[in-house]
Formats: structure tokens, C-alpha cells, sequence
């Protein structure tokens, strides 16, 4: 191992490890910074941080370690959980019921019922309804009266009350649920690898 090539790499590695995790809650920083970085050290032809190309490259490495990650986690429990992005995607049409038959589903969320996007517009909806005012108008603002944030104050505003409602369905709502809306069907371990190898030949999301 070059301590050298570690030195220069470790800032790149760090920030792209932490930008990915934050959009899989099944996946440490550390462990995926460990597999970024020593995919990097096993690597002859990543030479430099600063060329054009490794950006791109270290994002898409890490989005593949970390849809592993995801894998292995839908294999082993029967709780879904949501990902940042596909949150962002659910919320354009979770205030209009009207929409929630044809609305966004993500590929892994898929199980044999027909509900499913009943299932997760519900959770979206109760995580919603538990957060603070503050950042229940700026959801509100954004994705039912479809008002675009103009400002840096009102776009982190938002990406917070994003995260937040992302946070109480994966950690505190499921917790405190039996039956119903939003506990997951379980798919089986072909359907689940199926739906990741899509995931990985369409490179992720």
C-alpha cells in the first residue's frame, strides 16, 4: 500500500463515500469509503485526483458498492428502506391521491401485491404529517403547490425537510408499526437480485 497515493486520494474518497451513503440508509460511510479506497490503491491507472475523469468514475464506483450494500440488506430484513433520491420522486405526487395509482415506484420496492404504491405514498404521507411546520411548508410549497425554491436559504430548507421525513420513515416510523402500510412485503432473494443486476445495468441511480 502507498502511504503516499493514500494521502492524496483520502479527500476525494472521503467526500464522494459521504455524498453517496447519505442517499443509502443501508450503507456506512466507512465501509464504503474502505472499499472506494482500496479500489483506488489496487488501481495502476488512477494517477491523479485532479484529472477530469475521476469525479465521475469514483462516483459511479461507489454508487456500486454501495447498491451491494443495499443487496445484501433487502436479503436479510423484511424493513424497507428509502432512499433520499426516490423520496424526492414520491413526494412530486403524494398530495394529490388522484395520482398515487401511476405514481413513482422504485424498482426495489416492487413486490407481488398489487398496493405497493399505496404502500409507499402512505408512508410518505404519515412521515410527512409527523414533521415540524417549518419543514412541512417547505415541502408543501415545493411538491403540492409546485413552487420551485429560488434561494439557497429555501433550497436547504427543503433538502433538510427532505432528509427529515426520509429519516423518520427508516428510523423511528417502522419502529412503532405492526400490520398495514408501509411494513414490507418480502420478495424473494431471485426477484431482489433481479431488480438490483437492473439497477447496476442501468448504473444505479
Amino acid at each position: 500500500m502507498s502511504e503516499d497515493k493514500y494521502t492524496q486520494w483520502r479527500d476525494i474518497v472521503s467526500k464522494t463515500a459521504y455524498f453517496v451513503a447519505k442517499d443509502f440508509p443501508d450503507v456506512e460511510v466507512e465501509d464504503l469509503f474502505q472499499d472506494l479506497m482500496t479500489y483506488v490503491l489496487g488501481n495502476n491507472h488512477l494517477k491523479s485526483p485532479d484529472a477530469e475523469h475521476v469525479p465521475s468514475g469514483l462516483y459511479k464506483r461507489a454508487v456500486k458498492f454501495a447498491w451491494e450494500y443495499r443487496k445484501q440488506s433487502l436479503y436479510i430484513t423484511s424493513q424497507y428502506s428509502y432512499r433520499t433520491s426516490d423520496v424526492r420522486k414520491i413526494l412530486e405526487t403524494v398530495f394529490n391521491h388522484n395520482q398515487w395509482a401511476t405514481s413513482f415506484l422504485p424498482d426495489d420496492a416492487k413486490s407481488l401485491s398489487d398496493d405497493d404504491r399505496l404502500v409507499v405514498n402512505s408512508d410518505i404521507k404519515r412521515a410527512y404529517d409527523a414533521l415540524s411546520e417549518t419543514y412541512q411548508v417547505a415541502l408543501f410549497t415545493r411538491y403540492a403547490l409546485k413552487v420551485i425554491p429560488d434561494n439557497s436559504k429555501e433550497k436547504s430548507r427543503l433538502n433538510r425537510a427532505v432528509e427529515k421525513l426520509t429519516d423518520f420513515i427508516n428510523f423511528f416510523q417502522f419502529a412503532q408499526r405492526h400490520e398495514g402500510p408501509g411494513k414490507r412485503r418480502v420478495i424473494t432473494n431471485a426477484t431482489a437480485n433481479y431488480i438490483i443486476q437492473e439497477q447496476d445495468g442501468r448504473g444505479g441511480h
